[in-house]
């Protein structure tokens, strides 16, 4: 007799945000983008679909964000707003803040986050970090990077200290996307990066450092 034996594969999967009662119970009952990165999306191909509002939410990888790894750029895990709709990540102002999406070295690569329109509007002077900060192998396609800050009367930009829109590492890619009131727009400090068709303005330093 012959025995065959075949892998098992996960197959990928879509989450909604906010989903069912919105209460965080499972997977099919989501109330916060956080939830959905910790204990949904786990798998490359894994979607985190997130319907139109306002999330105050910080998606930190040193603090509360467990983020798990595509296995490529054609089978990433995907962080998006839904099609045409608007969804905003708006951190509330309250203790110490360092990055509002970050991915911390080692932790995931091949992330892909799209359609989202994110701003530390709300932080204070004391509390500045990166709008997002990726270590390796993340994409930023069709977002809104921005703060409201306070300006500099004598140039009329922000004050520093403040956050860049992009910290980035190696391998991340840019693309189609906006950022304005950042102290650096895009802030590259590591190799193979792109930044292509997108609109940096209003930075109270360099738009790509």
């Amino acid at each position: 007799s012959v025995l065959l034996l075949w892998p098992l594969l996960a197959q990928s999967a879509t989450y909604t945000v906010p989903s069912g009662s919105a209460n965080n119970s499972s997977c099919s009952n989501i109330g916060t983008i956080l939830y959905a990165v910790n204990n949904c999306a786990r798998n490359p191909g894994d979607i985190i679909d997130i319907r139109a509002g306002s999330y105050p939410e910080q998606l930190h990888g040193g603090i509360n964000a467990n983020w798990a790894s595509g296995s490529s750029w054609s089978n990433p895990i995907t962080i998006r707003g839904h099609a045409g709709e608007r969804v905003v990540i708006n951190p509330s102002a309250s203790g110490d803040f360092f990055d509002i999406i970050y991915v911390a070295p080692g932790q995931a690569s091949f992330l892909s986050f799209e359609n989202l329109e994110v701003t530390g509007e709300n932080l204070q002077m004391h509390q500045g970090g990166n709008i997002m900060r990726f270590e390796q192998d993340a994409r930023v396609i069709g977002c809104l990077l921005r703060n409201h800050l306070p300006l500099d009367p004598y140039n009329g930009q922000p004050f520093p200290p403040h956050s860049d829109g992009v910290l980035a590492g190696p391998n991340v890619t840019v693309h189609n996307t906006e950022i304005h009131h950042t102290l650096y727009g895009i802030y590259l400090s590591k190799d193979n990066s792109m930044v292509e068709n997108s609109y940096i303005h209003d930075t109270g330093g360099y738009g790509i450092h």
